[in-house]
């Protein structure tokens, strides 16, 4: 521990005991989150961990998931695999997935990383359960890359579990999303591990076919070979070539990699290669001599990726007990420098409150006593000025009670005369409007099933409505909001109060029909999502 990361601490004990806002400990989120977008190794787990315990008792269900995410990055970069999945666990749980503003986005990348760990330690059915959570979430955030990613790196767990005909299924539904989503390069890279199973399967036409797919990636190929860490692809297009009777072909991509600067992988693949050749030529002196090499290859090769193997999955789960011992005794020799820095800060701290409150307090008293005597004098006064008004105040109670029913009687009769004025004035339009003969024309075809409206009788129904209330085609917004002739003659019936059922009559609608253009014509005209009986009583309270 550092004198970076005890400054750290400090300033968190500091700022929970004074109310201070989080700052710092974003900034340590802000800073992991830089590392980790750029490949470099997360450093500070000490930070990332207060920051996460800030988190976990001010932060949203969002910010606490990013802060346990970084944890756990940080402990996948120490090689500390059992922290890293504990801490991914707890970012997991902390995720509020009912919320609307969930990050489905972190969510999607925990899963997909959390796979990877369990890759790493040879958990197929683990990392299967994780890239459905991956493949769930890139969905949500409609990540279609990601997506079918996650379905590509189930072949990996399948690998692990020996299912090789899981293997090719998937990574072929996995390069058709590729390619229908417009990845190209990632639909032809998904096919190329497929060769060599489906040489062994017996599917030569499909093995070439993924073959001439494989070799379009320009990130595996270039000038028509394979880059030299792809140099393996060798065998898998020399093992097409021995199931088709090619042999001299696959002689010269066998040899391929038995060229010098080649890796123990490769010379071992090249070795099997040339020697399932002879079997199959019938050169009996080559089989034995690279049966010979395939075998000592094999072997040192076995026990090169079991230690491998070995130091992978130590690293996975612990430190060497070296590394424990010197984190143990670097803890101990600084803890006792930590504690003394933190009691030396409360101990500031304690001090500066206990002088700012006693001039606070001394400061309150001076502030009481000129107030009190300030309160005293004006007592005194407004006692005087109070038996004066007393003798006055009896005087004006009276007059006072009695405006006060002069008022309260005149109101009463304004707001009734108000209402009889506006009752009258609705009566009045609505009688006139009933009173038209383009109305009386809309009621004889009501009661004329063989009749119909005209254009003509359209035409005289909005004439008589711009007479009647001028208003109605401003309010209506009808050059405003574009409306049709249809959908202001909706309008103009709602107005003269033409039940439903009348209004899909006199316009050949049916009534669910008028039903949903009512709605239409809420959000249309009024910018408002409700009901049709909504849309009604706004459209009746024009000109009223």
């Amino acid at each position: 521990m550092n004198r970076t990361k005890i400054i750290l601490l400090l300033t968190g004990a500091v700022c929970l005991l004074l109310g201070c806002d989080s700052t710092p400990f974003r900034q340590v989120l802000d800073r992991a989150e830089q590392q980790n977008a750029a490949y470099d190794s997360i450093t500070g787990i000490d930070s990332i961990q207060m920051a996460a315990d800030y988190m976990d008792r001010h932060g949203t269900p969002n910010e606490q998931l990013r802060a346990h995410y970084l944890l756990g990055c940080a402990y996948r970069d120490a090689g500390e695999a059992p922290k890293a999945l504990a801490a991914y666990h707890d970012a997991a749980d902390r995720a509020d997935t009912t919320s609307a503003d969930c990050d489905y986005g972190l969510l999607m990348r925990l899963h997909g990383q959390t796979s990877e760990l369990f890759y790493q330690q040879l958990l197929p059915h683990e990392m299967l359960r994780e890239l459905s959570a991956q493949y769930h979430y890139a969905l949500l955030t409609g990540n279609k890359k990601a997506a079918t990613n996650a379905i590509e790196r189930r072949a990996n767990a399948y690998q692990l579990l020996n299912m090789p005909d899981s293997i090719i299924s998937i990574r072929q539904t996995a390069s058709e999303r590729y390619a229908l989503y417009g990845f190209t390069e990632e639909a032809a890279q998904a096919l190329g591990p497929i060769i060599e199973l489906l040489v062994d399967r017996g599917d030569t036409a499909e093995a070439r076919r993924c073959i001439k797919r494989y070799e379009t990636s320009t990130a595996f190929f270039k000038d028509g070979e394979p880059i030299a860490r792809k140099a393996h692809y060798y065998y898998a297009k020399g093992r097409y070539y021995l199931a088709v009777g090619k042999t001299d072909a696959a002689e010269i991509l066998f040899r391929k990699l038995i060229t010098p600067g080649r890796t123990p992988n490769q010379l071992e693949a090249g070795y099997r290669g040339l020697l399932l050749l002879y079997h199959q030529t019938g050169r009996k002196d080559s089989i034995v001599r690279y049966a010979d090499l395939f075998y000592q290859m094999s072997t040192s090769n076995y026990a090169t990726s079991t230690s491998d193997k070995l130091q992978q999955m130590t690293s996975l789960y612990n430190y060497s007990r070296s590394q424990q011992l010197a984190q143990q005794m670097a803890e101990k020799a600084h803890r006792h420098e930590m504690m003394l820095y933190i009691i030396g800060s409360l101990a500031v701290v304690l001090l500066m409150l206990a002088v700012m409150a006693w001039q606070y307090l001394q400061q309150k008293r001076q502030e009481e006593r000129k107030q009190f005597e300030l309160l005293l004098l004006e007592y005194h006064t407004e006692k005087e000025a109070l038996a004066k008004a007393l003798d006055n105040v009896r005087l004006l109670n009276e007059n006072v009670e009695e405006k006060e029913l002069s008022i309260s009687n005149h109101k009463k009769r304004i707001e009734e005369l108000e209402e009889q004025i506006r009752i009258k004035r609705n009566k009045t339009v609505n009688e006139q409007l009933t009173g038209n003969p383009a109305y009386m024309r809309t009621m004889e075809v009501l009661a004329n099933p063989k009749d119909q409206m005209s254009q003509k009788d359209w035409a005289e129904l909005t004439r008589m409505m711009d007479e009647m209330i001028p208003e109605f085609r401003t309010k209506m917004k009808y050059q405003e909001r574009r409306l049709s002739e249809m959908e202001y003659v909706i309008c103009i019936l709602v107005r003269l109060f033409f039940t439903p059922k009348e209004i899909a009559v006199l316009t050949g609608n049916s009534q669910q029909a008028i039903s949903m253009k009512r709605l239409r014509l809420l959000k249309k005209v009024y910018d408002i999502d409700g009901s049709a009986e909504a849309f009604d009583k706004l459209v009746r309270s024009i000109g009223r």
